[in-house]
């Protein structure tokens, strides 16, 4: 494929490079929800721009909720999730070829079985749902990476949830397992490197931060000094030779409450709250350490942030955001700096997608193409 090497190479230049701080960027602003939609929710984004999600809409009454995906200017619908009318379904994360999972339920009150889709051309995997489980009834898939290894939690023949990893496609499960003394645990998000991150009880607290190299769950644990049986969570992890892991803690530095942090190399960093706020999570984080999340303010409602190099930044602050909308949370970030979330706008939540302007975008729609070379 012909590419316009100075245009990439402009790109390169941004992203090799110190990071423009969020507060300094323009952006695209893009409304992923529908006026037909009760609500909507955007839950990841991959480095194509393929976005994933859920919607609810109204069905004979009831409401019902569907997964989506975004690509090209177009969102599409799984309508029917290849069942029944009263079938629900949400997608929950994507790979770069745009292979997409999450979960599925037949009715309500029905276990839930993880689900396949389609979410771009380039996936080799046609929409399915699987029933495979570590005994038990319900599984969810949670993340994926580009080798279409999954990760979530399934039900055992005991009755409890443990993480699990399988390939997309395929009918055998690994059993995760928990911590020493635990009874259960999720797996959130796997690397490139077979690196997972997540949550598991363990014999001292509920649910600690978690991560599974080599099949083997280590504690990640709380902020230092904090009491025993602390609890924390982790949701994602990058693809940096030292991973970075993401999530919140409670005990942090500011009075107990809940905090996003990073986990690295062994250390734990508090992030910021907004001023005056006292809880914040972290929701992801992409190779270039930049973090996405929500978090409280004085006024005790919640809005969506990043964090770069420490410093936070609500994103209903940056140029670009329509008026009437208010972001809540960002739910996930790629490497280009895209941003997907959700935000509220009429009084219902509804799915955005924010897009840099880079350097060298002149006709400053978000992307690096042929057309930025008519404009200054």
């Amino acid at each position: 494929m012909m590419r316009n090497t100075s245009l990439l190479l402009c790109l390169f230049c941004l992203l090799a490079g110190p990071w423009v701080a969020a507060q300094d960027l323009t952006y695209v602003f893009t409304d992923l929800g529908q006026t037909a939609d009760l609500s909507s929710e955007a839950t990841a984004i991959n480095n194509q721009g393929v976005v994933v999600g859920s919607i609810s809409y109204n069905s004979s009454g009831t409401a019902r909720e569907r997964a989506f995906w975004y690509s090209d200017g177009v969102r599409h619908f799984d309508y029917d999730g290849g069942g029944t009318p009263n079938m629900k379904s949400g997608a929950l994360a994507v790979n770069d070829t745009g292979c997409a999972i999450g979960w599925t339920q037949a009715t309500d009150g029905a276990p839930i079985h993880i689900a396949g889709f389609k979410a771009a051309d380039s996936c080799p995997f046609n929409h399915s749902i699987n029933f495979t489980s570590l005994g038990g009834l319900s599984t969810s898939a949670l993340g994926i990476n580009n080798a279409d290894l999954m990760v979530g939690y399934s039900e055992t023949d005991t009755g409890e949830y443990h993480a699990f990893s399988m390939t997309l496609g395929t009918t055998s499960m690994t059993d995760l397992g928990v911590l020493p003394g635990g009874w259960g645990s999720a797996a959130f998000d796997i690397n490139e490197q077979g690196v997972s991150a997540g949550y598991s009880s363990s014999s001292t607290v509920v649910q600690t931060a978690t991560r599974w190299d080599a099949g083997s769950p280590v504690e990640l644990g709380a902020f230092p000094g904090a009491p025993a049986g602390t609890e924390s969570y982790a949701y994602a992890i990058n693809d940096l030779p030292s991973p970075q892991i993401v999530g919140w803690s409670n005990g942090s530095s500011a009075g107990g409450q809940q905090h996003a942090c990073i986990w690295q190399d062994g250390t734990m960093v508090d992030l910021p709250t907004l001023s005056g706020g006292t809880m914040s999570e972290a929701k992801d984080v992409n190779d270039h350490g930049h973090v996405v999340g929500w978090a409280r303010a004085a006024d005790f409602h919640v809005y969506a942030v990043m964090w770069v190099d420490g410093q936070i930044t609500d994103l209903n602050t940056v140029d670009g955001i329509p008026a009437g909308w208010v972001l809540a949370a960002a739910r996930g970030v790629n490497n280009t700096g895209q941003i997907v979330g959700r935000g509220v706008f009429g009084g219902s939540d509804r799915a955005f997608l924010l897009t840099p302007i880079l350097f060298g975008d002149g006709f400053e729609d978000g992307t690096l193409d042929g057309w930025d070379s008519v404009f200054p």
